[in-house]
């Protein structure tokens, strides 16, 4: 999978991945959003002390108090939404709205006493950094906000009278300062968090691949013998536990060999790459289908008896005696093959008794006659 381009601006992957970005990160972004909200919240409760300073015990003060506990309770409140979601459209609705609620609560309270805003202004400046680069959150939303709020500071500094002074202008680049770099920051760390998490999804697909590869035949796509050997072990077990009917499938190609010799080993691997095929596409999605070796294939069918176990045996005769397979020479090939089921039995204790008795069964339905109709030996 080649990496997906990330929108220039949005910082964002196409739907689907960015989809799957949100989900992945869900959780460790919900985890990160709490602990910068409860480190916002230690300034609601620690100026507290200013609000008496300023206003003394009287109903303002008081005011202000209830004011502060309720979003402390709104800020704690989300935090427990927050760790208790799993839904990336509900993430976005919390830090959405606690952004919103606890900017205009900041700006309420520097509007309320302008006497003391420069106090304030270092910290504001702190929470915008903050926000900006540890807070995960939208990029658009984050910048409306962080960019409106850093413009109602300004005004508050004219209000508080301080306009000229060294103090004035040392802040509004402080706010202007922390938004160019916050902006220009932030917009890096979530490209770069979007191209690691491309780079991961690669290793993971490569490593998925990779397993494939282990397990499949190359030539066939289906099971090699190795895994076919572990999964017939792991049905075996499940037999013994459950008792559930087991039937175990030989499939031998007739007269292969001169398959290979008339038509050479080109051919021959596309007749075995079609017997494949068109076998796995008679059976069910809990049937397993592997190449034992050569021209050898073994087919495990969970939950069926004898009886069920013929008829899915003649259907893929049947199957293969309709196929037509070309040759680079323009000759048109027909195959059969033989085949021998067992049904699984309380004495079989391994693997070797069932695949002795189906070999067996298939080698008698060969002295039978093999080829088109060959019997079905059990």
């Amino acid at each position: 999978m080649q990496l997906s381009r990330i929108k220039k601006w949005g910082g964002v992957l196409p739907a689907e991945e960015e989809k799957l970005y949100r989900q992945y990160h869900l959780r460790a972004d919900s985890i990160q959003a709490s602990i910068v909200m409860l480190i916002l919240a230690i300034p609601l409760v620690a100026f507290a002390y200013n609000d008496y300073h300023f206003m003394g015990p009287g109903p303002a003060f008081f005011a202000f108090m209830v004011v502060r506990l309720v979003l402390l309770g709104a800020a704690v409140t989300a935090v427990i939404f927050l760790l208790r979601n799993r839904s990336v459209r509900v993430y976005d609705w919390i830090i959405g709205a606690w952004m919103v609620v606890g900017l205009i609560a900041v700006m309420a309270v520097n509007f309320s006493r302008p006497q003391n805003f420069i106090g304030h202004a270092v910290v504001d400046v702190v929470m915008l950094l903050l926000v900006y680069f540890v807070l995960p959150a939208g990029l658009i939303i984050k910048y409306g906000a962080l960019i409106l709020f850093s413009i109602f500071e300004t005004v508050c500094l004219f209000v508080a009278h301080v306009a000229g002074s060294t103090e004035l202008y040392t802040i509004m680049f402080a706010f202007l300062v922390a938004n160019v770099t916050g902006i220009l920051g932030s917009w890096q760390i979530c490209v770069l968090r979007r191209h690691g998490f491309l780079a991961e999804l690669e290793q993971q697909k490569a490593q998925e691949e990779l397993k494939r590869l282990a397990e499949i035949d190359d030539l066939t796509g289906i099971y090699n013998v190795r895994v076919f050997n572990q999964i017939a072990r792991n049905e075996l077990q499940r037999f013994h536990r459950y008792g559930h009917p087991l039937i175990f499938i030989m499939l031998d190609l007739d007269d292969f060999k001169q398959v290979n010799d008339q038509y050479g080993h080109l051919a021959g691997d596309r007749v075995l790459k079609e017997v494949a095929g068109t076998a796995r596409a008679k059976l069910r999605s809990i049937d397993v289908m592997g190449r034992l070796g050569g021209d050898e294939f073994g087919i495990l069918l969970p939950e069926t008896n004898m009886d069920r176990g013929k008829v899915v045996a003649s259907r893929i005769q049947q199957a293969l005696r309709r196929m037509k397979i070309s040759t680079d020479g323009g000759t048109s090939l027909h195959v059969t093959a033989s085949l021998g089921l067992t049904e699984v039995c309380s004495n079989d204790k391994d693997l070797d008794s069932i695949i002795s008795r189906a070999d067996s069964a298939l080698y008698q339905a060969k002295r039978e006659g093999g080829g088109p109709g060959a019997a079905v030996a059990n």
